[in-house]
């Protein structure tokens, strides 16, 4: 099989894809033909060295940039290239001579990327962006003269969040606690936790794409402990030892020599990030066989991620899927004093603590819009406007409001056409943004959103650690007495038909979701709606509103409506409130009745806390929901004579264990006739099943009379007592507090 120039070529671009795999997602390619028409030509460089001129894609710096010929036939990058030349070692060398290595995420461009890999690998033939009487608003031409077009590459996503100017890159970074799996988290740069011999847990292949794990093991494992993965610089591993041999602190020095590195690297964030997220696992509480000091372990993390954050400036984001490690990590945090805690003033603690506080008691419910998912990758409004159009609109058409746009948009396009194609782009980002896993973890059970994607539904599960049905989609879904519930008020990916957008839409949107405008409304009236990520732009939302405030004014209600006796019994129940953690149905079926001694954290008193076995030094054992149900429900033993009545109200009690004394006695006549009457063997055994069982009831029914009686004494005792008492005082009565 012969290897000519052509191969070169599509050699060069496969190079690409692998380091866009690396994470290297900015690097983008300008190929072309010379002036003469005889060569083609590329070049690969940083997003930021690329400008556009007169519809024309150029370099700013050719130094900044890899640029191949086919004039210089098989010598790439200073190198000559064979077909034994794999497109690995190939992007190995075209980075050495990249002075900006695109490191970065822009999903967008990757998925582009890939379909025109797609393109040329079908036809075996090379993309062209400029020649001589090129037109490019027609897009990229696969093969030079061949009429294959493939739309241009789309716009390049920002280096830095909006707000980024503000001073947000430059403050310290902050360590977050999520509840779900890193895989379910939008994240720049990922740990792994593995062994010395390189052994990777099957719950980790998700997160590595599926593919074969011995291609990521790090080429400095075996000396340092840690490293990138050769394949994909974006996930690090960090070994717990040898299987379960090494010690807290090498670990955790391992841990902050990685993140150090991945700071020092320069790695860019996603868009509209302003600072790099690394996701880390808690380290050693599994393979490193550390789960007996899970306390220690959590807290001695968070200290040293606390301290990695503030001063390489990065945040840091600690996943984990298990909701008891969750709430201690969120309890521990809550009580370290570092440089990347919270810088809020007192009136702004105090609000968090309050929203806290609503989440745990079940009274917040939250409106969701664009802004919580831009830092996953999906376009604002009038970026997704821009993407529709192809930048195909007008000059005055340009200066009609978005909606205009998109009605005017909707008339040029099929029946049906432009719900799908907007719901094709909201269907681009596939990981949460971190406030989506942020949200998720408040474990809110009424929600309600303007944006189309399912991330927040995504997180919802991760969260829950189930894969599907973990909450009701409204208004397509059922609605279930122990699952939360999101509206979708502008349409949903999977019916694109039913997607808001344009300005007809938004003019019949009363009248043909007025059920839904309702639902929204309840919700500011019943419950404490805590809004994110929403410019309060869309009419119909602010008209829901207002609605709402004119009724209550004009019915005296003030502030948030409010159940006093409710919330008066949570509040003398619970004295403290932790935030932002909150007991779930799992927490309400797993308390623990006494919390073990915690050797290596300060002892706390148990409120039934789901967490709090972590923070012992030995698991507590727990009886499953289940059982304790049953023997709730079926007092035995000695928890039965604990359960005995004491109070005269309760005399009715005393006739329970003596009706079941004569059932168990009649059926022991029963099964009696019958093993007179020749019936099998094994019925003995019942009948002194049955037998022990009367015993146990007459035992049960004297010690009722037995305290029944002792109760009738001391009513009446205490009576004449307090009767004397009462004679003998004179004066005023006393004050009842």
């Amino acid at each position: 099989m012969t290897f000519d120039l052509g191969d070169v070529g599509i050699l060069i671009l496969d190079a690409v894809a692998v380091l866009h795999r690396r994470g290297h997602e900015r690097l983008r390619i300008l190929p072309g033909m010379s002036g003469s028409g005889m060569y083609w030509r590329t070049s690969v460089s940083s997003v930021e060295n690329f400008t556009e001129d007169d519809g024309y894609l150029q370099l700013r710096d050719f130094e900044q940039a890899f640029f191949y010929t086919t004039g210089n036939e098989f010598e790439v990058a200073d190198s000559v290239v064979d077909r034994e030349t794999t497109a690995e070692q190939l992007a190995d060398r075209i980075l050495a001579v990249i002075p900006d290595d695109g490191q970065g995420a822009d999903a967008d461009y990757v998925r582009w990327y890939a379909s025109l890999l797609e393109l040329v690998h079908r036809d075996r033939a090379l993309p062209i962006a400029y020649a001589d009487y090129f037109e490019p608003e027609e897009g990229w031409e696969i093969g030079w003269g061949s009429g294959v077009r493939l739309p241009g590459p789309p716009q390049p996503v920002p280096v830095t969040a909006p707000f980024a100017s503000s001073g947000a890159a430059e403050s310290p970074g902050h360590v977050f606690v999520v509840l779900g799996r890193i895989e379910s988290v939008v994240h720049d740069v990922a740990i792994i936790s593995t062994s010395d011999a390189f052994k990777i847990r099957p719950y980790w292949r998700t997160l590595l794409g599926g593919s074969e794990v011995e291609g990521h093991r790090p080429e400095r494992l075996a000396n340092d402990g840690y490293g990138p993965s050769p394949a994909d610089s974006r996930y690090w591993f960090v070994s717990v030892g040898a299987e379960k041999g090494s010690r807290l602190e090498e670990i955790h020095q391992r841990l902050s020599s990685a993140i150090g590195e991945i700071a020092d690297l320069g790695y860019r964030p996603g868009a509209n990030r302003a600072k790099v997220l690394v996701a880390v696992p808690v380290i050693g509480i599994a393979g490193g066989g550390l789960g007996e000091r899970r306390g220690e372990v959590i807290r001695r993390q968070l200290e040293v991620c606390a301290q990695l954050a503030a001063r390489h400036r990065i945040d840091i984001a600690i996943v984990t899927p298990s909701r008891a490690v969750h709430g201690a990590a969120q309890y521990l945090r809550s009580k370290l004093r570092t440089p990347a805690g919270w810088d809020l003033s007192e009136p702004l603690q105090l609000q968090a603590k309050r929203i806290g506080g609503l989440a745990q008691s079940g009274e917040l419910a939250l409106f969701l819009g664009a802004g919580v998912s831009l830092p996953a990758g999906l376009p604002t409004w009038d970026d997704l406007i821009g993407r529709l159009s192809g930048g195909k609109l007008g000059s005055k058409e340009s200066d009609l409001s978005a909606l205009d746009q998109a009605q005017l948009l909707e008339l040029r396009a099929e029946p049906g056409e432009l719900g799908k194609r907007v719901a094709k782009i909201a269907s681009e980002a596939l990981r949460p943004s971190l406030g989506h896993a942020l949200l998720a973890s408040l474990g809110a059970s009424e929600v309600v959103t303007t944006n189309y994607d399912r991330l927040f539904e995504t997180a919802v599960a991760a969260a829950a650690d189930e894969h599907e049905d973990a909450i009701a989609i409204l208004p397509w879904g059922t609605i279930k007495p122990d699952r939360p519930w999101i509206l979708k008020m502008h349409g949903d990916i999977e019916h694109p038909d039913k997607i808001v957008l344009t300005r007809r839409h938004f003019v019949q949107f009363d009248a043909q979701t007025r059920p839904a405008g309702a639902l929204l409304q309840s919700l500011l009236m019943t419950r404490h709606l805590l809004v994110v990520g929403v410019s309060l732009n869309d009419d119909n939302v602010v008209r829901l509103a207002h609605e709402v405030q004119a009724y209550r004014e004009s019915h005296g209600l003030g502030g948030n409506l409010r159940h006093p006796a409710r919330s008066q019994r949570r509040s003398a129940a619970r004295r403290t409130l932790e935030w932002p953690t909150r007991l779930g149905d799992a927490a309400r079926q797993d308390r623990c009745g006494e919390c073990a001694d915690a050797r290596d954290l300060p002892r706390r008193r148990c409120r039934g806390s789901e967490f709090q076995h972590v923070l012992a030094s030995r698991r507590a054992v727990r009886r499953p929901a289940r059982d304790r149900q049953q023997s709730q429900a079926r007092p035995t033993g000695s928890r039965a004579v604990r359960r005995a009545p004491a109070r005269l109200e309760d005399v009715g009690a005393v006739a329970g264990p003596a009706s079941r004394t004569r059932s168990r006695v009649g059926t022991v006549n029963g099964v009696s006739l019958a093993i007179d009457a020749g019936g099998p063997g094994w019925l003995n055994l019942v009948a002194l099943v049955l037998c022990w069982d009367a015993i146990k009831f007459v035992l049960l029914a004297l010690l009722v009379a037995v305290r029944f009686v002792v109760a009738v004494c001391q009513r009446v005792f205490g009576r004449q007592a307090n009767h004397g008492a009462a004679t003998a005082h004179v004066g005023p009565p006393a004050s009842v507090s």
